[in-house]
């Protein structure tokens, strides 16, 4: 009953600050031979392909076609763009060869039919975009709604999942003021792509990265690592992105209110008294630990962390913890 696990075999370097308020701290660990395949490595290939459940679709789920020779690593909070509407990956799953159907979440309220591609000019035809068929995005879903998926999951309830999820996307949009006509989380990237990219701009891999601490406001937030040195490589402006999202249209509380140490930081994410429950992952290889709080002698404990993460084989391929403060 300990997150101790999760911070075996990592340090943490010295911070970089991407904006007054939010620092990020690099998460070393010794080197590690990559195991799988990342999901943009994949679809670069054309080696996966994600598809509607039927005809009718399904809001909360979608498959998975997947033809690699390794397992394909796909992140929580990956953003899939396309079919009736925009979803994103409710936990990571690592998808070897075949067939499979995974948990996601609607991330556009306003829409479920297919897009329509216009021809730029006159006659005008209309060619639709394939309702089985989407793409990744360049950046994982904020970080403040991925917050919110896993703060429910704690409690588990997952039927609250999806409500949380649009309540946090319209808090986003109104925020970086991207409002939209079917309420679109993809358009906050796409009307601040300039600024979230000079945030990730200023922070490079280190060597023997495998990922990264969050402090934000001058507090412990966020801890997020993969397996190895090459899977960050691959990852991580799709993760910086997620933090540096939660920057945009925050001006007013970002001023300079200090920076936790090093040990700070890695205290502020253990905690000896949570819940750690092993459960199989719901497709695809390994199992998730899922954080809960727990309950002893009538007392109940309420954790201020959040998250999980995905083992197999004795390996960490994927941990998320998230710090309520």
């Amino acid at each position: 009953m300990s997150t101790a696990f999760l911070l075996e075999g990592i340090e943490l370097g010295a911070p970089q600050l991407l904006a007054p308020g939010c620092a990020v701290y690099p998460v070393m660990a010794s080197p590690r031979q990559r195991r799988t395949i990342t999901l943009t490595e994949a679809l670069k290939e054309k080696k996966v392909s994600f598809h509607e459940c039927n005809e009718s679709g399904i809001v909360g789920a979608l498959q998975v076609k997947v033809a690699t020779e390794q397992p394909v690593l796909v992140l929580e909070g990956e953003l899939l763009i396309g079919g009736k509407q925009n979803r994103t990956v409710n936990l990571t799953l690592l998808l070897p060869p075949g067939e499979h159907r995974i948990g996601v979440s609607c991330v556009e309220q306003g829409r479920w039919s297919r897009r329509w591609r216009f021809a730029p000019f006159p006659p005008i035809t209309r060619t639709p975009q394939p309702a089985s068929e989407f793409d990744s995005y360049d950046y994982m879903l904020d970080s403040t709604i991925r917050e919110y998926k896993l703060r429910w999951l704690k409690l588990r309830a997952e039927g609250a999942i999806q409500g949380a999820v649009w309540r946090g996307v319209g808090n986003v949009l109104r925020r970086s003021n991207a409002q939209n006509i079917t309420s679109d989380f993809s358009e906050h990237y796409r009307r601040n792509r300039r600024a979230i990219e000079e945030y990730i701009n200023k922070v490079e891999p280190q060597p023997n990265q495998i990922g990264i601490a969050i402090a934000l406001y001058g507090k412990p937030y966020a801890l997020e690592y993969v397996d190895s040195p090459d899977t960050w490589k691959h990852v991580h402006r799709r993760v910086l992105g997620s933090y540096a999202s939660t920057l945009i249209g925050s001006a007013e509380y970002l001023h300079d209110q200090g920076q936790p140490t090093v040990e700070e930081m890695r205290a502020a994410f253990l905690d000896n008294q949570v819940v750690v429950e092993p459960r199989p992952a719901p497709a695809g290889i390994g199992t998730h630990i899922l954080l809960r709080d727990s309950r002893k002698n009538g007392v109940h404990y309420r954790s201020p962390l959040a998250g999980f993460a995905l083992q197999a084989d004795e390996c960490i391929y994927h941990a998320v913890l998230m710090r309520s403060n």
